[in-house]
C-alpha cells in the first residue's frame, strides 16, 4: 500500500508523476534496435483473443471472476491463508481462463487486454499484501495474523519485482533517496 492511497486523486497524481518520470527517462536514452522476435511474441499475445474459441469466457466474466477473488480473499482484514487462496485463484484464472477469453471485435479486444492488465495488478496487490507482515493504520492495512499496528521494524517501503515467473521482494528505508538538499 501507499500512504494516502485508495482514492482517485491518489491514482491520478501518482500515475501522472510516473508518466512524467518515464518520459524524462526515455528522453535521455538512445533508441534501441527493434527486437523482431519480441515484437512477434507480443503481437501474437495481443491478437490471440481474436482467434480464441467463441465458447470461452468473455472479458466481463473474467473481470467479474477477478473482482470476486479480490473481494473474497484480499479484502479487509487479511491473513496468510486468505491471501494464499487469492494467489492460487488468480494463478488459475491466468493459466486456464485468460487464454480462453475471446474477443469478436477491436472493442472487445481492448477490454480483454484491459482485464489482462487488471489480473496482473491483482496478482501484484496480493504479492504485496503477502509480503507486508504487519498491520498499518497509515496504510489502511490490517492483517489478522500480524495484529500489532505499525511496528517500528515495518516502517519501510516494500518493493516487489517480477523476475521470470517469481516475485522478488525487497525493502527500502522510508527516506531512501537521501537528503533533498
Amino acid at each position: 500500500g501507499l500512504f494516502g492511497g485508495q482514492d482517485h486523486s491518489h491514482a491520478a497524481t501518482t500515475g501522472r508523476y510516473a508518466g512524467a518520470r518515464a518520459a524524462l527517462f526515455a528522453r535521455e536514452r538512445a533508441l534501441m534496435p527493434v527486437d523482431r522476435a519480441q515484437l512477434e511474441r507480443e503481437q501474437q499475445r495481443i491478437y490471440a483473443p481474436l482467434s480464441a474459441d467463441a465458447n470461452g469466457p468473455d472479458w466481463k466474466e473474467l473481470n467479474a471472476a477477478i473482482a470476486r477473488v479480490m473481494q473474497n480473499y484480499c479484502s479487509e482484514p487479511k491473513n496468510a491463508e486468505l491471501l494464499g487462496l487469492a494467489e492460487r485463484w488468480l494463478v488459475d484464472l491466468q493459466e486456464t481462463e485468460a487464454p480462453r477469453t475471446a474477443a469478436a471485435n477491436p472493442h472487445q479486444l481492448m477490454r480483454v487486454l484491459e482485464v489482462d492488465d487488471i489480473l496482473c495488478c491483482a496478482r501484484m496487490i496480493v504479492a504485496a499484501c503477502q509480503a507486508r507482515r504487519a498491520s498499518s493504520a497509515v496504510l489502511h492495512f490490517e492483517r489478522l495474523d500480524y495484529p500489532q499496528m505499525d511496528p517500528p521494524e515495518w516502517h519501510k517501503w516494500l518493493v516487489i519485482r517480477r523476475q521470470g515467473d517469481e516475485v522478488q521482494v525487497s525493502d527500502r528505508p522510508i527516506a531512501f533517496w537521501g537528503d533533498f538538499e
